[in-house]
């Protein structure tokens, strides 16, 4: 900073050198200052006037940092897509969805058949007609996008829509939340791809291009694409860098399907029927910089910013425009999209690129089941129920084909000793490559574990634990602690309290040193008087490194909600609401439902028997954080208020499992009549109605 010579000749007097520091300059203080500027004349003391100089412009604010980074798809032109056969072989996941699918196929008409040689040839084949408007954002009163995220200034956009594409479509698919990594993607290309086009070499650089189709390919042929934990977004990565356990927890994946740029109507029709579509365009800077909303054209003189890609969401026939998710940040155009003229910035002269048939892993499922009921992505429709039931002899693998609907069966091998066992085991698929893990109450009084190998179909046992003290059924789950994540368990012991194991590392294909189960450190027990536990264990997103809540059965026949905060590492359960009355020594099955987003706090869901009926609770989690946690004692109105909506079937001594499943999101559980047969029921999302009864094993395939 430059001081005018007036104010240095008015602070000369506050610092006359001393002898012994003739060059040293101290700088003057605040106060020093204000005394050397009222000393001025008053024409040189500073003025505040309304306008500035016409010379003096304020610094414009920086622009934001918006990367670009697509490159058109290389390749000879793609096959035209077979509107017949895609409309008889795609399901939708929910029943609106389904429904406009059957509209699709009845508007399947055949043309009218030629009258001369000539015209037999030329005859068009069926055309379905797609809907005049599709929005995915907002369909059927429903959300079915993630939230708009941010590449910043790195050019990989290419890598934010193809990962934008594979979690929508697990949303349309399987009605499932499943954000995904946009970091697996863009790194794992740039560290296996370098001999290919549309590349980075071996090292992640900051700038780079690609292509989303190329991608996704890669993505195919490398076990999908990960959440974001296994492999966070770093902007500038160095490196690929994944947890151990990440063929476990992609979402998997086919190859792209390429859409003719030469056939608009044919990719309405798959936005219509199937989803969005990935799409390449030319961006200018008058988007990029200055678009604020509306239907962009680009203007005449507008300077070219590069190569861009997005998914398209939707269209507008009578606006002419699709509607277009960006990768900018929810603060760019209209939350994040924008919408953009038909044949615009050469958006249609080339091929686009949509995904069907995605396999999710058994993280975006897992807190959306509980106890002896798992849906898997086993199956030709990557939606499969499993069961495990145990009739005291012996333990039994029972499934449902997700397309079919056809159950089948199979005897699990478990050593003779730990037979019978004490009710049903809980069920859980992990991020061990997807394998099956259960666990139950043995003829010991201990856990037992036992483990299907998905790559050899192969159940084996894992270990016992409990030092003959079990007195419950267990809650059964992986967590996200550590990678991959902890096994835990929560039960009630012959002491009326509360025990929690945990079980790291198995043994497995990595070559490490399995981890015993075990205590965790001097918090695993709590709670008194309690007369059972069950499947209610769960981890939720509450808080930032999601806290644990179960719900047991005391002694005086209520329930009651416990929680432990994992944002405050090593402190013990805590208790919440108190609810209900009535229960006797049977397990109560809880799961969390989906919320509006990704990041929404789904309800509790909760299942128990009681009197020969089923009742269902759920608890309202809306206000439910970590600044808003759980109560002691009776919930109040408005804070953890817990509801019973319904009480149905007959002849139920338990109930020993709850999903919500792909679906319609409908809630499905198992439960276990006085007969000990197993029935099957389902909450109708339409109605709201339950609807089941007993599944006759005698007709199930082995």
């Amino acid at each position: 900073m430059r001081w005018s010579p007036d104010i240095i000749h008015h602070l000369h007097k506050y610092h006359q050198p001393h002898e012994c520091h003739q060059q040293t300059h101290m700088a003057p203080t605040l106060a020093e200052i204000r005394e050397a500027v009222k000393a001025l004349p008053s024409e040189k003391q500073w003025q505040v006037v309304d306008d500035p100089s016409p010379g003096l412009k304020a610094a414009p604010a920086p622009a934001p940092a918006r990367g670009l980074g697509g490159k058109p798809s290389p390749g000879g032109p793609v096959p035209p897509l077979d509107l017949r056969k895609l409309l008889a072989e795609h399901v939708g996941a929910t029943k609106e969805h389904q429904a406009r699918i059957d509209e699709l196929k009845s508007s399947l008409v055949t043309p009218a058949a030629p009258t001369g040689e000539h015209d037999a040839a030329a005859a068009p084949p069926p055309t379905p007609t797609a809907a005049k408007a599709v929005d995915w954002r907002n369909r059927w009163g429903k959300k079915w996008l993630c939230n708009v995220v941010n590449q910043g200034g790195a050019d990989s956009c290419w890598a934010f829509a193809a990962t934008a594409l594979v979690e929508t479509m697990v949303r349309i698919e399987h009605y499932l939340w499943s954000k995904r990594s946009e970091g697996d993607l863009r790194d794992g290309c740039g560290s296996t791809w370098a001999a290919n086009w549309g590349a980075p070499g071996d090292k992640i650089y900051f700038y780079q291009g690609g292509d989303a189709s190329a991608a996704l390919r890669w993505a195919a042929a490398h076990g999908g694409v990960a959440d974001y934990q296994c492999v966070p977004w770093v902007e500038d990565s160095p490196s690929w860098r994944f947890t151990i356990d990440r063929a476990g927890r992609t979402t998997r994946i086919p190859p792209p399907t390429g859409l003719t740029e030469n056939d608009v109507a044919a990719q309405k029709v798959w936005i219509d029927a199937v989803g969005p579509v990935v799409a390449f365009f030319y961006c200018y800077e008058d988007l990029r910089v200055g678009y604020k909303g509306g239907v962009y054209h680009k203007t005449a003189n507008a300077k070219l910013a590069g190569g861009h890609m997005v998914l398209i969401v939707g269209y507008d026939d009578d606006g002419k425009y699709w509607i277009c998710r960006n990768s900018w940040g929810p603060g760019f155009g209209e939350a994040g999209y924008f919408r953009i003229g038909y044949g615009e910035c050469d958006i249609d002269s080339y091929t686009k690129w949509g995904l069907k048939g995605v396999s999710p892993d058994p993280m975006a499922r897992r807190r959306l089941h509980n106890g002896c009921i798992y849906q898997s992505s086993n199956g030709a429709a990557h939606r499969n129920f499993e069961v495990i039931k145990s009739d005291g002899g012996k333990i039994w693998h029972i499934w449902r084909d997700g397309g079919s609907f056809a159950w089948g069966k199979g005897e699990v091998p478990v050593a003779k000793d730990v037979l019978p066992t004490m009710g049903w085991p809980a069920l859980t698929g992990t991020t061990y490559n997807r394998n099956f893990e259960m666990l139950f109450w043995d003829a010991k009084n201990n856990l037992t574990h036992y483990v299907k190998d998905q790559k050899t179909s192969q159940w084996k046992a894992m270990g016992s634990f409990g030092d003959g003290q079990i007195a419950g059924f267990p809650g059964f789950m992986q967590s996200s602690i550590n990678c991959p994540g902890n096994l835990h368990a929560v039960v009630v012991q012959k002491d009326g309290k509360m025990h929690q194991y945990l079980r790291g590392l198995e043994i497995d294909d990595w070559g490490q040193t399995g981890v015993a189960w075990g205590r965790p450190w001097d918090f695993g027990t709590f709670g008194s008087n309690v007369l059972m536990t069950g499947p209610s264990l769960l981890q939720s997103n509450v808080g930032r490194n999601g806290n644990f809540y179960l719900v047991c059965v005391l002694q005086s026949g209520q329930l009651q909600l416990w929680w432990n905060d994992l944002d405050a590492h090593g402190d013990a359960w805590q208790e919440g609401e108190i609810f209900g009355s009535g229960y006797g020594a049977t397990p109560p099955c809880m799961i969390q439902g989906q919320g509006e987003s990704e990041t929404a706090v789904g309800n509790f869901e909760l299942v128990i028997a009681s009197g020969g009926r089923i009742h269902h609770w759920y608890r309202e989690n809306r206000g439910l954080s970590p600044t808003n946690p759980p109560e002691v004692g009776k919930p109040k109105m408005g804070n953890g208020q817990w509801y019973k909506t319904a009480s149905f079937g007959e002849n139920i001594i338990h109930v020993w499992g709850l999903l919500e499943s792909s679906f319609h999101s409908n809630l499905e559980l198992i439960a276990e009549t006085s007969d000990h047969k197993m029935q099957h029921w389902y909450r109708d999302t339409g109605d709201m109605q339950w609807y089941g009864g007993t599944v006759d094993e005698t007709k199930m395939a082995t």
